[in-house]
């Protein structure tokens, strides 16, 4: 694989070998192919009771409610960077081609990569049967996010990820079309648990000049990806500072 049409035939490729080249396969762009699948909550010793914590502090600190969906909560949470048990994704390729682009580090021996995700056998995966429907846990009181995570009757059922069809209550997150997998009761990096329904493309060297073309062709950039202030502020400096 040595240039950038080899490169998305392999995407292709392992898109059939996980039966989602029709269905919707999902991606998760990483500058570092060496980086796990794992959750920002999951990454550090943390003590006791951190998530629930976690939470109270972001209602507090926003002024946020219960009453409110808590999933919105929990996705705003991980919109401001604040560690949470999901893990983006999106299903767009281009999107995560550009995360995995745009944050490459060449002085970082591990290449970029990009996560390729079959969401519907994981779904069966963490259900324990055939059922490929992917959640939507925001819609339901019986899986709302406090009341399964938080409170102290905790009532998650799930020990593998979930693949989640969230809500989408910001312009970041419809830009980017995207997703997340909820970890369970497992804290495992999903690559540990479920590796049959994911699979790893690295991004060689020699691909990354036609990627950032393809990308520029296709209009991605910081200002699409995040068209907030983040991405309007670094527009400005574009145009005055470089």
């Amino acid at each position: 694989m040595n240039n950038w049409h080899s490169f998305l035939d392999e995407i292709n490729k392992k898109r059939v070998e996980l039966k989602c080249s029709s269905s919707g396969a999902w991606y998760r762009g990483l500058s570092n192919s060496n980086y796990s699948l794992l959750p920002s909550l999951f990454c550090h010793p943390r003590k006791p009771n951190a998530e629930e914590n976690l939470y109270k502090a972001y209602i507090r600190t926003r002024m946020a409610s219960h009453n409110l969906n808590s999933w919105f909560n929990l996705i705003d949470m991980q919109h401001f960077g604040t560690p949470t048990r999901l893990l983006d994704w999106t299903e767009c390729f281009g999107v995560a081609l550009y995360f995995a682009i745009n944050n490459y580090d060449p002085i970082n021996q591990a290449l970029p990569c990009i996560w390729i995700l079959n969401p519907f056998s994981l779904s069966c995966r963490a259900k324990g049967n055939n059922n490929k429907e992917i959640g939507d846990f925001h819609l339901y009181e019986e899986t709302d996010y406090y009341r399964c995570f938080i409170k102290k009757d905790k009532s998650w059922k799930y020990s593998y990820p979930m693949p989640f069809y969230a809500p989408a209550p910001n312009e970041r997150i419809r830009s980017q079309q995207g997703f997340f997998t909820v970890h369970g009761l497992d804290e495992r990096p999903l690559e540990m648990t479920c590796l049959k329904h994911i699979v790893k493309v690295e991004i060689p060297i020699d691909v990354h000049p036609e990627a950032k073309r393809f990308l520029d062709l296709a209009g991605i950039s910081k200002e699409t990806m995040f068209p907030d202030t983040e991405g309007w502020l670094h527009k400005i400096q574009k145009d005055y500072f470089y």
